[in-house]
């Protein structure tokens, strides 16, 4: 099962629309220095017992992301979901430093 990939221009345009919700899937300690801007932290190791959290707005494309391009953490996530029945996930595998390098909004927590 191949996870379709998203750029850096449209994930921008679609979290700005609202039309997304964005699951960083680093651990807390991660999340909480750095993060993009509008996305929720649920770590890789919780995703399959934090289900519900994601669920509440199953009709919105989902996209995870982690680190950066090695970190494959955003691609097992997505395939986690895709095995559960979600529909509309994607990986965002340039992660937090494509996003920053890029000028996208970031926040620490």
């Amino acid at each position: 099962m191949e996870i379709e990939e998203i750029e850096f221009e449209e994930l921008k345009e679609k979290l700005d629309a609202g039309k997304l919700q964005l699951i960083d899937v680093m651990p807390a300690e991660y999340f909480k220095k750095q993060h993009i801007a509008g996305a929720k932290n649920i770590p890789l190791i919780e995703l399959r017992e934090r289900l519900g959290e994601i669920k509440k707005d199953k009709e919105k494309e989902i996209v995870l992301y982690c680190k950066d391009y090695g970190c494959g953490s955003s691609k097992t996530g997505a395939k986690i979901l895709s095995q559960l029945g979600f529909e509309n996930v994607k990986k965002y595998s340039g992660g937090l430093k494509d996003w920053a390098e890029k000028g996208g909004a970031v926040k620490s927590s």
